[in-house]
């Protein structure tokens, strides 16, 4: 209000009249009011059409029912208490993250809004919003976070995912890659490499990257799977020309047997 009066030479009848001109009663006024209403109407109308999510960082409000699909981790940090480092849940918490415990409002309230977004429909507006502030406060945690924060490769993950939704590719593709490069036996991350490749119509990446996992963790049912199903899809004749085994030849065509009068069979 002050550094609006202070623009505005004409104090407190300009904003009046910018007040009325909101709700449609628009008095034509020039000058520095005119400037500030303009500016007005523009946050208001920006206001409105944003969805409920949109722009949502850190206000980490979630149902009993949301929470409920969120890490326990999160739980905390939907309550008042949450800083309270005399509470147990906080001391528990605490020392697992250290002082990344701090921002993990941010990081809950990402999976929160991805789990909204999910929700919505396809590619709607309301979708779009809600992956965009997702994609805030996943950035807002990266940003923040301390350099040996142990669920960096797991945000790496999520925000591939969020990109994805939004249609940034080639984003996404960095962020499934940033999780394996900092974590090497992060099975997630090689699942969701591989299943962005295999959606866009390219196997043999999509194998490259299921054989660098099981490399590191041979035991990887989710990437075992997988790269049985490529196998599967991709036949018989790929598989065995990867094996370096011949094909099986079909077999030779016989005379069929004399008949007893000597005749041949019919």
């Amino acid at each position: 209000m002050s550094t609006f009066r202070s623009r505005c030479p004409h104090g407190f009848f300009c904003y009046f009249n910018v007040l009325k001109s909101i709700g449609g009663n628009c008095i034509n006024f020039k000058g520095p009011c005119m400037h500030w209403l303009k500016r007005l109407r523009i946050l208001v109308a920006t206001t409105l059409l944003l969805p409920a999510g949109a722009g949502a960082i850190g206000s980490f409000n979630p149902s009993a029912a949301e929470l409920s699909l969120l890490p326990p981790y999160c739980g905390p940090r939907a309550q008042r208490w949450g800083n309270d480092l005399d509470r147990p849940e906080v001391q528990r918490w605490r020392s697992v993250f250290g002082s990344d415990y701090f921002h993990m409002h941010h990081y809950c309230q990402g999976m929160l809004l991805l789990l909204r977004g999910d929700r919505q429909p396809l590619d709607s507006r309301e979708a779009t919003g809600e992956y965009e502030a997702a994609l805030n406060n996943l950035e807002y945690m990266e940003s923040r976070a301390s350099s040996g924060f142990v669920l960096m490769p797991e945000l790496y993950l999520k925000k591939g995912r969020v990109l994805l939704r939004l249609n940034r590719d080639h984003k996404a593709l960095q962020a499934f890659r940033q999780a394996i490069e900092l974590k090497r036996d992060y099975v997630p991350a090689y699942a969701a490499l591989s299943d962005f490749y295999l959606d866009r119509g390219k196997p043999e990446p999509a194998r490259k990257v299921l054989q660098q996992g099981l490399e590191i963790v041979p035991d990887a049912g989710i990437l075992q799977r997988r790269l049985a199903e490529i196998s599967r899809d991709q036949g018989n004749e790929a598989t065995q020309a990867e094996e370096g085994t011949p094909a099986a030849s079909e077999p030779a065509a016989t005379e069929p047997p004399a008949a007893p009068d000597g005749n041949a069979a019919e």
